[in-house]
């Protein structure tokens, strides 16, 4: 089953209108957009941390909303059973954590068997080889299993543990964003060690802290009758966030600015529509990088006419552009004439379009060149395509003549070294900037562009 590491509350705070949360994968250095459910997550083989927190408090999550709400809207520190909900909810996440470590570093697990079994012979001194015979039989083989077995002995101590703090809120400055590790629930002890990984365990740490939002940091105080909203300068915000960086295990979570995330709206070449192999490898390629890509799926070589395909495609940038608020059209060989006669008709400023080694104009080719619009086109053949080359006549008589100065501005072009499909002559618009890739022929000059369509747009 899957087993959320972080709160669905949580995360939703540092995500978009969409759901959706910028992700930063330490390892390679890539950021990409994802949607709150599919981020910080286990799958385990049983509900052991459900479990742990229905032991627990079974409704922390159900009320940890509200107690956000009231945290942002300064009454928190004036209810005791919100500050409760908040204390609870960053000490679930601590719990988290635990499990998190063990299914990552089994060496923990074995520390909690060790820590088990030496609790229970402290009671039953001489009870060793029967303690040990029965740890050999019944210590489960998952270290989240072992994890349970532990923190279940743990949450009558984290309870009076909770119970002897205060609550102070950090309320970052103007202009500061808190961001949001996968290890977020902090312990610091005295010696200056930070979290369960360096063996500060929540009831003995001299700190315990954790961003519930990206401007707001809840910190446990060692006065019980401390309630209080502190403002953190920007140097405080950047340490906080160090904290998060250091302890994070996989990936962190940041807010995504209004211009962090490019949407792209793809219009695929010559094929039926169905995203083929090497253009999933360009979407996941994009998405790593902080591009979100909607392929539009038009079927060149069907029946339906460019008329009906030009009104649909029309249609889905106006949803899309309404949806993200800005949008690049990018089309790939035959797809770039589409993306051209978009731009003309709809003339928005926050809609733009990148073409990658496509053919835009008709041009009187020498008698030498074999490349014609019809013969590229199939017709004449059992597999024609009205529709791209519709598409083209389009573009060249219409679009083009209608481009404004703004539309052009708004409009990049992707060529390469050389292609040997589509004539140099027919890929060019007077006014538009033509971005050079380092590629000879078709097929490499559009995989190119698509390695530097994150620097392009």
């Amino acid at each position: 089953m899957k087993s959320h590491l972080i709160s669905q509350v949580i995360l939703k705070q540092f995500a978009n209108s969409a759901k959706e949360v910028l992700v930063h994968d330490l390892k390679t250095g890539y950021t990409h957009m994802s949607s709150t459910n599919t981020v910080a997550f286990e799958e385990v083989d049983r509900a052991i941390i459900g479990e742990l927190e229905a032991e627990w408090c079974t409704e922390i999550e159900s009320k940890a909303e509200k107690a956000i709400h009231t945290l942002e809207n300064g009454s928190l520190l004036y209810s005791s059973e919100q500050m409760g909900v908040i204390k609870r909810l960053m000490a679930l996440h601590y719990m988290r954590t635990q499990a998190y470590i063990a299914m990552q570093k089994p060496e923990i697990g074995k520390a909690h068997r060790q820590w088990v079994k030496d609790e229970v012979l402290k009671q039953y001194p001489d009870k060793h080889d029967l303690v040990e015979s029965e740890l050999a039989q019944k210590w489960p083989t998952k270290e989240t299993e072992a994890v349970a077995l532990s923190m279940k002995e743990y949450i009558p101590k984290i309870e009076a543990f909770l119970e002897s703090k205060g609550l102070e809120v950090g309320v970052a400055s103007d202009g500061s964003e808190l961001i949001l590790g996968d290890v977020p629930a902090i312990t610091a002890d005295g010696n200056g060690s930070l979290g369960a990984l360096n063996g500060v365990p929540i009831t003995e740490a001299v700190s315990f802290a954790m961003p519930l939002t990206p401007k707001y940091l809840v910190a446990l105080k060692s006065h019980p009758t401390t309630k209080k909203y502190k403002n953190l300068t920007a140097k405080q915000v950047e340490n906080a966030n160090n904290k998060q960086l250091l302890l994070a295990a996989k990936e962190y979570y940041s807010k995504p600015a209004p211009d962090s995330v490019h949407h792209i709206l793809f219009f695929n070449g010559l094929s039926t529509g169905e995203v083929r192999k090497r253009e999933q490898i360009a979407i996941n390629y994009l998405r790593k990088r902080g591009v979100q890509v909607t392929a539009a799926q038009i079927n060149w070589y069907g029946s339906e006419s460019f008329a009906s395909i030009f009104k649909r495609m029309v249609k889905l940038t106006q949803q899309e552009l309404k949806k993200h608020g800005k949008l690049t059209l990018v089309g790939s060989s035959a797809g770039g004439s589409m993306a051209v006669n978009i731009l003309s008709r709809l003339r928005d400023k926050n809609l733009s379009a990148v073409t990658l080694c496509s053919r835009l104009q008709l041009a009187d080719l020498p008698w030498w060149d074999l490349r014609s619009l019809e013969r590229m086109a199939h017709m004449g053949t059992s597999r024609p395509s009205q529709a791209f080359l519709d598409s083209v006549t389009y573009c060249s008589n219409k679009a083009i003549p209608n481009l404004t100065t703004s539309s052009k501005q708004h409009l990049i072009i992707v060529q390469q070294w050389a292609d040997f499909v589509v004539p140099r002559p027919t890929m060019s618009i007077d006014g538009v900037q033509i971005y050079k890739v380092p590629a000879l022929g078709h097929g490499w000059g559009i995989a190119m562009g698509v390695r530097r369509l994150p620097r392009i747009i």
